[in-house]
């Protein structure tokens, strides 16, 4: 008896044990016109205020010293708990009232898992949900399998795209060293969690374009990819920051991308009866005019083979021009199930060759 007396007179200091509840932090940098705000700026009141759900609020340090702290009540915001959407202010002293809003996580058909975490704020009065900000992705590994740009071999620069953010140069020409910071949106979630979709670009003179987009969740501590070969498909990250092939989507693929001549983009590699086959063909050439048709044959085997006929017209334009990139798009309708090999023809009219594509020859390919 004595102790329930005693739970009963230390209620209205609030001196009773708590469910358990965990409280939603967002951390953020702040820019204004542009420009990173310092946390100690936004510390020391003279310009910048801040209120939660209506009450003055203090900023406190991050583990980041460029970013800052905001503690939301645990009561309201708890993942459980959290039934309505919590509002953040910040004050500015002469540009007026931006408010961020966090939108509901509990309750039926409601996107539980959203990122608060690392997020960049551009100061503008108004309102903004925060799954409209975007979060800054730390990069960091080795690329290799992009040239030696000493040897004369086939080199390119890699860039790197996130969102509407682009980083260019991202590996270094010595050793394809990578540490770099680009913006992505928070509002793509996979699975519940909000997820990057990172794509490394291919770039120089007389290359084609090639994709290396990689899937993996924002949050934490950035992506280390370690040591890892360029390769212009799809790849996810799964475990701990190790990528694998993504074969999840529709995947492409690229022949030829690894060798001194001309490539060839495949697009689905994995196709179904339903799925028409988007081959586009690249290569450094003149004027010449080139036409490819493509048609199915059977073996002895019982393969089908898939025949690409490349034909370089007799009629060529601006001879003159020199080498310049050239592409040619071929699609070929859904196929009927079953074991394909790709081959190749060339027809070379007047003893001029045609474009060779000899890395696709031979290639397998399942239509399921």
């Amino acid at each position: 008896m004595r102790r329930l007396l005693l739970a009963f007179n230390l209620l209205p200091f609030g001196l009773f044990a708590q469910p358990g509840w965990i409280g939603m932090d967002f951390t953020f940098v702040l820019e204004k016109d542009g420009v990173e705000v310092p946390h100690a700026e936004l510390r020391d009141g003279k310009d910048y205020s801040f209120e939660v759900e209506g009450k003055g609020a203090r900023v406190f340090g991050d583990r980041d010293p460029r970013y800052s702290l905001v503690p939301f009540p645990a009561q309201r915001s708890d993942p459980m708990r959290h039934v309505d959407t919590l509002w953040f202010k910040i004050r500015h002293r002469d540009a007026g009232v931006m408010e961020i809003g966090f939108p509901p996580r509990a309750g039926r058909d409601i996107n539980r898992y959203y990122l608060t975490d690392h997020l960049v704020v551009p100061f503008a009065p108004g309102r903004v949900m925060v799954t409209d900000l975007t979060t800054e992705l730390h990069v960091t590994g080795t690329m290799t399998g992009l040239g030696q740009w000493w040897n004369g071999g086939p080199t390119f620069t890699l860039d790197a795209t996130c969102g509407c953010d682009t980083v260019r140069n991202v590996a270094s020409p010595l050793n394809g060293e990578m540490d770099f910071r680009l913006r992505c949106p928070v509002a793509a979630v996979e699975r519940g969690h909000p997820t990057a979709h990172l794509q490394f670009t291919s770039d120089g003179p007389y290359q084609p374009d090639l994709h290396m987009r990689v899937l993996g969740r924002l949050g934490g501590n950035g992506w280390d990819l370690g040591k890892q070969a360029f390769t212009p498909t799809r790849q996810r990250i799964v475990g701990y920051q190790v990528l694998a092939v993504d074969d999840a989507a529709a995947r492409d693929t690229v022949y030829g991308w690894d060798r001194l001549g001309n490539v060839v983009h495949l697009s689905n590699l994995r196709p179904t009866a339903k799925d028409s086959l988007h081959l586009r063909f690249w290569w450094l050439g003149g004027g010449e005019e080139v036409h490819i048709t493509h048609r199915v044959a059977p073996t002895f085997e019982g393969e089908q083979l898939l025949i690409f006929e490349v034909q370089r017209l007799t009629v060529d334009h601006d001879r003159k021009s020199g080498y310049q990139e050239r592409e040619l798009d071929v699609v070929v309708p859904p196929l009927v199930p079953g074991a394909y090999s790709m081959h190749l023809v060339y027809v070379d009219p007047d003893g001029r060759a045609a474009p060779r594509f000899d890395a696709l020859n031979g290639q397998p390919l399942m239509v399921r």
